[in-house]
């Protein structure tokens, strides 16, 4: 009977926002369904907390982000008797952090952990003991089945940054897109030209780009005039129901590589917005806008553009925080804007390489966390991570199946 541990951190380096950051507070549904497939008459399954990972023979691990990867590094010890499996929507690349896992596991894991445990490897696996460097072909696998209560897999916009939209294909052809639950807003994000009200005063939707001219660029055509026209509509049909007013989180990318932090940013978003609100003789919209800088992710069209280590922009957005204020609509920027140092903690785990992984360990030091943000940048800087990160290319050796990326890089002009 083989041991099983899914490895709970007491204290993650850095956690998530939330006024309750637990493990059981977040819905981690792909790692529920693979401890809820373990065939419990040959495996035992249980928590387990870092200092108890020598106790099993194999410990669950769920990727979702840079800073799980930093937990990771930080509890997981180098020399265990435990093989650690990893998995989750952060893992698109363990080169740096390799000698912290035995199984990399790349895409949806449903129906395979039984294989695993038993020594069979599919297509998405790496063995770091077959292949220490990484220097094999992997296939992010897509969905089996679909799991609770999602409605589909993948996206079907393919917005050219978006990581998700480009490793997760459809399943249920005609079903819905779903992502993670957000507490506060509507259960799922959805986009904003197909924003429909319900009986919640607060919805979540992505946007992502301040101009007409960016959206544009990165596949998603919403122009300025529908804009308006889709929050008319939205605004009028909350205060037709009564409501004293609407509230939307729009998600924003800014930084993208023909961007520059200019004194007038928002300026188009204002204008915009000001024509909304000399339309509108009722209701009352709050907009909060939710800013985060462009980052390129491995296997999307914009895998190979260059992302922007510069605070300025950090401070720029800081600087225009009220986007626009009138007599129904009022748009802020949320003032947590990513610093240049996160960014670089979010590009490193995606293209940093073997030779790295001593920078990864530097990294997920409580000293060099407890740094400032622009003490970490420098940090980096002198040690010549962000050039080389800047240079890099993605890792060649995973890719999805049927989906081609490059041909769209082609077509817009970028290199993949």
């Amino acid at each position: 009977m083989a041991k099983l541990g899914v490895l709970v951190y007491p204290r993650k380096l850095k956690e998530r926002a939330t006024a309750a950051p637990y493990f059981d507070n977040f819905a981690y549904r792909g790692l529920r369904a693979v401890i809820g497939e373990v065939d419990k008459r040959n495996h035992a399954v249980r928590y387990i907390a870092p200092h108890q990972i020598d106790e099993c023979d194999f410990v669950l691990v769920s990727l979702t982000s840079a800073w799980d990867i930093l937990s990771l590094i930080h509890y997981v010890p180098i020399r265990r008797r435990a093989k650690i499996i990893a998995g989750g929507q952060g893992l698109v690349n363990p080169r740096p952090f390799m000698q912290y896992l035995d199984l990399a596991v790349f895409g949806r894991a449903e129906g395979q952990i039984n294989e695993l445990i038993d020594g069979g490897r599919g297509a998405n696996v790496l063995d770091v003991e077959k292949d220490p460097a990484a220097e094999g072909n992997y296939e992010y696998r897509q969905a089996q089945y679909l799991l609770g209560d999602e409605a589909d897999t993948g996206c079907i916009r393919k917005c050219f940054f978006c990581g998700y939209g480009w490793t997760h294909r459809s399943l249920n052809r005609g079903g819905n897109y779903q992502a993670s639950d957000d507490a506060l807003y509507s259960s799922s994000e959805q986009f904003l030209s197909e924003l429909r009200l319900t009986e919640n005063v607060h919805y979540s939707a992505g946007l992502d780009g301040w101009s007409e001219a960016s959206r544009r660029s990165v596949g998603k055509p919403f122009s300025n005039t529908s804009l308006v026209e889709k929050l008319k509509t939205l605004t009028e049909d909350a205060a037709a129901r009564g409501w004293a007013r609407l509230s939307l989180k729009l998600y924003m990318i800014h930084a993208y590589p023909w961007e520059k932090p200019l004194a007038d940013y928002t300026g188009e978003m204002a204008r915009a917005l000001a024509d909304l609100d000399g339309k509108l003789s009722s209701g009352r919209l709050v907009i909060f806008f939710k800013a985060t800088p462009f980052c390129p992710e491995p296997m999307t069209p914009m895998a190979r553009c260059l992302p922007c280590f510069d605070d300025a922009w950090r401070t720029m957005l800081k600087n225009q925080w009220l986007v626009y204020q009138g007599s129904h609509v009022e748009a802020r920027i949320h003032m947590t804007v990513p610093s240049a140092a996160e960014l670089a903690h979010m590009v490193f785990f995606r293209r940093a390489g073997r030779e790295e992984s001593s920078v990864a360990e530097m990294m997920s030091r409580p000293k060099y966390l407890s740094l400032t943000a622009g003490l970490k940048l420098a940090a980096l800087s002198v040690r010549g991570v962000l050039g080389r990160l800047t240079d890099a290319a993605p890792w060649s050796g995973l890719r999805v199946p049927g989906l081609n990326p490059e041909r769209v890089a082609s077509q817009m002009g970028w290199t993949y």
